[in-house]
Formats: structure tokens, C-alpha cells, sequence
């Protein structure tokens, strides 16, 4: 959850429905950044029991036999509730964390109102969690 740069966010809009998402993950929580209107947001507002999956692809295993074959991979999927983040300073810090996660901390990240104002901000308040590796 830490390393990983992208995530997919799985959501159920009269169909299941699993969306890639830039993230950041602290204090057991998982935040995403998105459009105010969308088919993401929407169904999070319908329906916030969510489940979150981040995976990296180690490199082939290789074998004998094609079935022998497979993958080196570590992942996790999260399951929780969704919600909007209202406050504007909790909506900057999640942004804030995003930009470093994404980029590095090299630069100060400043979010002006409108650039605040114009976002979503999803917090997933974590309920479970499990994981699981191939390592080579």
C-alpha cells in the first residue's frame, strides 16, 4: 500500500465495476482524488462499501511444463467504507501525501480554494485487509 503508485478501486454500480486510481495510504486509511461528477463518485455516494487492490509484478517463473509457469507478485486488497472528505485542510494533507507519494518530496505542494474546491476527496476507513506474495 505504501510503494505502490496506482490502485483499483472496486465499487458496485448495478454492476461491479473496478476503476484504476493514483492513492495514498496513511494512518489505516486509503485516499483517492476524482471528478465531483462521474460514474466513480457516484456510485461511492450510492453505495460506500468499497474493496481497494494494489499488486506488483515481481518478474515470470518459469518451469518445465506451461503449467509450471506463473507470476512473482506481491498484493493487497482492502475492504471498507468510503466517504467524501468535507474539511478543506483534511482534503489539502491527503493531497499533499498524494503529490509526495507520486513525485517526491523534492517541492512544497500549495492547493489554493479553487483548486481544493474543485476536487473529491474519497477517505476508505479500512475495515479488513489481507495480502498476498509469490516472491522469487
Amino acid at each position: 500500500m505504501e510503494t505502490a503508485k496506482l490502485g483499483r478501486l472496486g465499487v458496485f454500480d448495478g454492476e461491479p465495476y473496478v476503476v484504476p486510481v493514483n492513492f495514498v495510504y496513511y494512518s489505516g486509511k486509503i485516499c483517492f482524488h476524482c471528478a465531483k461528477e462521474g460514474r466513480k463518485i457516484q456510485a461511492v455516494l450510492k453505495e460506500p462499501r468499497v474493496c481497494f487492490e494494489v499488486d506488483e509484478f515481481l518478474g515470470l517463473k518459469e518451469g518445465e511444463k506451461p503449467c509450471h509457469y506463473g507470476a512473482y507478485y506481491r498484493s493487497v486488497i482492502a475492504w471498507g467504507q468510503a466517504r467524501t472528505v468535507e474539511g478543506r485542510e483534511e482534503k489539502k494533507e491527503a493531497l499533499a501525501r498524494m503529490m509526495i507519494k507520486q513525485v517526491g518530496t523534492g517541492r512544497q505542494w500549495v492547493f489554493d480554494k479553487e483548486m481544493v474546491d474543485k476536487v473529491t476527496v474519497v477517505e476508505i476507513a479500512i475495515e479488513r485487509m489481507t495480502g498476498k506474495c509469490r516472491l522469487p
